[in-house]
């Protein structure tokens, strides 16, 4: 809901809320991490996922949004740096 109102800090805080109380499902880690890459905050969006695969190593859906992440992350690299 907070993120449907444009209050994406709010929304970040219950998302970080969520994966307090369950830390084992991977939904919350996906959220907040997409929320910072849409922000443009990709080492942030970075941490969220590696956070989240700490708590659940092997998740594939974590794996899978690191991986994005990564190439996204360096595709900005090498357009940064030709």
């Amino acid at each position: 809901c907070e993120e449907a109102l444009g209050r994406r800090i709010e929304a970040l805080r219950h998302w970080g809320a969520a994966a307090e109380l369950d830390p084992l499902h991977e939904g919350p880690w996906l959220e907040k991490a997409r929320l910072y890459r849409e922000a443009g905050e990709h080492e942030q969006a970075l941490a969220e996922i590696r956070a989240g695969l700490q708590r659940l190593p092997g998740e594939i859906h974590l794996e899978l949004e690191l991986l994005g992440a990564e190439l996204h992350a360096g595709a900005d690299l090498a357009e940064r740096f030709g």
